[in-house]
């Protein structure tokens, strides 16, 4: 722009056209979209409450355009008839004394409607007429609830996402170790037919019929090893609550797959040591009697910890004077009391039934048989116990 060549009139023009710019350079033209963009309503009094800017979401919540705004009292114009007199006295605070408010105010809008607003109030000058400015911003508290409760879930969801990759790795830790049980049973029985063969002077025999055998059981541990893996490296990035479920069900299977072929394996070497032994010892009754008491433990700590929780809630309830003994409330808790009571029998009476299963099984097939319907009856009392704790959860909100 060549401002030597032109004229006063020009330059004027150019001037006021200048002064009628929001911003100049694209910095403030930022800052500026930042404000208009904002959820803040943002607008100045001075110190005789007239309105002196009017921005942000003014116009939006309270109903006024900057033209029906600006130069108009807000006190007269928005403010609460209860709270008039005191929005007065804390204009000359701000303004006079430099004091800032941080308030939760009740104003009016345009269409009668109530606005709660979570306010900042301070003073600033004016670069023009070099007077204080009382400068405000507010936020819709309804916006500030939504934010509230848009955080709550996250944080939930967060807590529920560590709980259940916290979970998966106890779980695999579970799995590790009871399936090293379960191979070394299986290895000691190996060792004791070898035994036996030496005797019936088969071991050559033996040994070529059980290496298939022990090779199949490490390629059978590599995957294992490899599955659990993977699928904690899948449910650690995944962030996700529901997702973690879901490849947790889907991790399941695949172990399920191959805790299969290791028992086919188990099974095919049953009649190997049936041929080289002569007492028919069936395979596996010792690990299974050691998982049932690990799956026993497991759910009645589970079990007994809600118990007492639930107990404390009633004993809680009974101590308030004013509770009746037929109220709602405590019915609630002594009915959740007498399901946990149920589950924690039902508890003994899996343990009791697998272990006189076990005392008559003849075949290797019935202890597999066994262990499974084992695992399923005791992982349906988990989801039972479960379902009551998040019962129990609700009823103490």
């Amino acid at each position: 722009m060549n401002f030597d060549n032109m004229t006063k009139e020009e330059l004027i023009d150019y001037i006021q056209k200048m002064q009628t710019q929001r911003a100049l350079s694209e910095e403030d033209q930022f800052l500026l979209k930042i404000l208009d963009d904002s959820p803040f309503t943002i607008w100045a009094s001075d110190r005789n409450c007239i309105i002196k800017f009017w921005e942000g979401q003014c116009e939006l919540l309270y109903g006024y355009k900057k033209e029906q705004a600006l130069g108009k009292d807000f006190v007269d114009l928005f403010v609460a008839e209860d709270e008039k007199k005191a929005a007065r006295e804390d204009q000359l605070k701000i303004i006079d004394s430099g004091e800032v408010f941080h308030n939760i105010a009740n104003d009016v809008a345009k269409n009668g409607n109530t606005l709660r607003l979570l306010t900042n109030c301070w003073r600033m000058k004016d670069p023009h007429s070099d007077e204080y400015w009382n400068v405000e911003m507010g936020l819709i508290v309804d916006f500030f609830y939504q934010e509230l409760e848009r955080l709550e879930e996250i944080i939930t969801e967060s807590r529920l996402y560590k709980a259940r990759v916290t979970q998966f790795i106890e779980l695999t830790k579970y799995l590790r170790k009871q399936f090293a049980e379960r191979k070394k049973v299986f290895n000691d029985a190996i060792r004791e037919c070898d035994r036996k063969s030496v005797i019936a002077k088969k071991r050559t025999e033996f040994k070529k019929r059980t290496e298939p055998v022990k090779k199949s059981i490490k390629q059978i541990e590599e995957q294992m090893s490899e599955l659990i893996d993977e699928y904690l490296h899948k449910i650690q990035v995944s962030g996700s609550a529901t997702e973690c479920e879901e490849l947790t069900d889907k991790f399941k299977e695949s172990y399920e797959v191959i805790l299969d072929k290791f028992e086919d394996i188990v099974t095919d070497f049953q009649e190997v040591n049936v041929e080289f032994s002569t007492d028919g010892v069936i395979i596996g009754k010792d690990s299974i009697l050691k998982d049932t008491a690990l799956e026993h433990e497991k759910y009645h700590v589970m079990a007994f910890n809600l118990k007492i929780s639930i107990s404390k809630q009633i004993d809680s309830i009974r101590a308030q004077v004013t509770v009746n003994k037929s109220s709602t409330l405590l019915q609630f808790y002594v009915e959740l009391q007498d399901s946990i009571d149920a589950i924690m029998k039902e508890i003994n009476t899996i343990q009791e039934r697998i272990y006189k299963e076990i005392s008559i099984v003849q075949t290797y097939n019935g202890v597999i048989e066994i262990r499974k319907n084992m695992l399923t009856e005791y992982e349906k009392v988990g989801k039972r116990i479960n379902e009551i704790y998040e019962t129990f959860k609700k009823g103490k909100r």
